[in-house]
C-alpha cells in the first residue's frame, strides 16, 4: 500500500520559529522572581537573622530548591497540558514533554540562583537576571535557522 502524499503544515513551519521564544518568555517570570526574593532576602537581612538563629546555609538553600521545584511542578504541569490540547507538538510524548521542560526550568532555576549571589539590589538584581537569560537565548535566535543545513 503506498505511502499517502505530502502535505505541507504552515502551521508547524510557523510554530517552529516561534515555541523557543515563548518557551524562553514564559521561564523569565519565574527567574525574576526568584532573583527578587532571594536578593530581597539578603537585602533585608533575613538570611543572617535565620543564622543567627541556628538555621543552617544548605537548609535555607534546601528551602528554596524545594519550593521552587513545586512551583515548577505545576508551571510545567500546565505548560504540558496546553501544548498537547492546543496540538503544538503532535507527535511528542507528554511525559517526555513533561521532563523535557521540568529539566529546562530547574536549569532555570539553578542558573537565577547564580546570578542572585552576584547582586545585592533587587531591582539590579530582576535587571540583570533578565538580561543575563534572554542573553542565553540570542545564540539561537541567530543559529537556529541554520541547524537545519549544518549536518549537510
Amino acid at each position: 500500500m503506498p505511502y499517502p502524499t505530502w502535505q505541507e503544515d504552515n502551521f508547524s513551519n510557523a510554530i517552529r520559529n516561534s515555541l523557543p521564544l515563548m518557551i524562553v518568555i514564559s521561564f523569565l517570570w519565574i527567574g525574576a522572581s526568584i532573583s527578587k526574593e532571594l536578593v530581597g532576602e539578603k537585602a533585608s537581612r533575613m538570611k543572617e537573622t535565620m543564622k543567627m538563629m541556628g538555621l543552617s546555609n544548605w537548609i535555607l538553600w534546601l528551602s528554596w530548591i524545594i519550593q521552587r521545584v513545586v512551583l515548577m511542578l505545576i508551571t510545567v504541569l500546565l505548560m504540558t497540558i496546553v501544548m498537547k490540547s492546543a496540538n503544538y507538538v503532535i507527535n511528542t510524548n507528554p511525559v517526555a514533554l513533561y521532563i523535557f521542560l521540568f529539566e529546562y526550568a530547574v536549569t532555570v532555576m539553578c542558573f537565577c540562583f547564580f546570578l542572585s549571589t552576584l547582586f545585592s539590589k533587587t531591582t539590579t538584581a530582576i535587571a540583570g537576571t533578565m538580561l543575563g537569560y534572554f542573553l542565553l537565548y540570542v545564540p539561537y535566535f541567530f543559529l537556529g535557522n541554520e541547524f537545519d543545513n549544518m549536518s549537510k
